[in-house]
């Protein structure tokens, strides 16, 4: 009886009650978005569930890692419409070390901090490997944003402010940015979650959504959040 004296009272203020709650695929979907830009693309699994949730734009994934690009071309071949760039994104255009873990995931431009080097074993570095590292002003300056609305997926393990600071002409194109911030450092010289959303506020960008994306059950503590930013300018 409680529970539909409140549905109804929240439906009469204007509110919405789903079985489901909406996923990032919904928001693409609502903002009509056209493009998504996928940074630290890995094998491609984002990029893998974006078709899976029928998303038929187009799809530029990044990936440093040559082993690893390799299977996310492979993921990519045959789609005409997901492009694949054998390139690391940052601050400045270079070449940079990498440091490749067991599970490739983990894999950093930076450090891991005390506490991930102790909790997570895979994390650890087995190898280094020199890569290019791109801004993303200088891609786009060679390889205009197709017009339609943008969104932009960051998920490079610590190196997220360096990205951003290297898309500062072209993040303002961007309708939505989607990017993995710490709650608690994983590595080293990590800028904290709270700092990147102050950041992004300063740009005209505020959060509409945000899910869990790591959590230490050990110490029942929360590790990470996917964050979404919408640009209200």
């Amino acid at each position: 009886m409680l529970k539909s004296i409140i549905k109804r009272a929240l439906q009469s203020s204007g509110y919405h009650i789903a079985a489901r709650k909406p996923d990032f695929a919904d928001l693409l979907r609502h903002h009509g978005i056209d493009t998504v830009f996928d940074f630290g693309a890995n094998e491609g699994q984002y990029g893998a569930e974006l078709r899976e949730h029928r998303f038929a734009g187009d799809i530029v994934s990044f990936e440093p890692i040559s082993s690893v690009y390799r299977r996310l071309q492979s993921r990519a071949e045959g789609d005409a419409r997901w492009t694949t760039v054998h390139s690391g994104v940052g601050d400045r255009d270079e070449r940079r070390s990498i440091n490749v873990s067991d599970a490739t995931v983990f894999s950093s431009f930076l450090g891991l901090s005390d506490y991930s080097a102790e909790k997570f074993e895979i994390a650890r570095t087995t190898r280094t490997e020199e890569v290019d590292v791109v801004r993303l002003d200088t891609y786009l300056a060679r390889n205009p944003l197709p017009p339609g609305p943008a969104y932009l997926k960051i998920d490079t393990q610590g190196f997220e402010k360096e990205v951003l600071v290297g898309a500062a002409e072209s993040l303002g194109r961007f309708k939505l940015v989607q990017a993995e911030l710490a709650v608690r450092q994983l590595y080293q010289k990590q800028d904290d979650w709270l700092f990147l959303v102050h950041w992004m506020a300063e740009r005209g960008f505020r959060v509409v959504a945000a899910k869990e994306n790591g959590f230490d059950h050990d110490r029942v503590e929360l590790l990470e959040l996917d964050i979404v930013f919408l640009n209200d300018r």
